[in-house]
């Protein structure tokens, strides 16, 4: 494991971004975060080169499956 400034620096692994991502931004007990929030939450704890990039792209990309699922299921 590698440290940078006391966070844990994730590589450019896009499978496990992803992975850290979901669990700050969908988990149990903290609920769907909006994007700031997110963010704020993985600087805690990580660090990667365009780490506030790709959690405003998760975060919208996320919210835009979650509306097509709804539209969908309104159908």
């Amino acid at each position: 494991m590698v440290r940078f400034k006391k966070k844990i620096y994730v590589p450019n692994d896009s499978e496990l971004k992803k992975l850290i991502l979901r669990e700050f931004h969908v988990n149990t007990y903290s609920g769907h975060l909006g994007y700031h929030k997110t963010l704020t939450l993985v600087k805690k704890f990580y660090h990667w080169l365009n780490l506030r990039k790709e959690v405003v792209e998760f975060v919208v990309r996320f919210l835009d499956d979650q509306q097509v699922k709804l539209e969908f299921k309104l159908i």
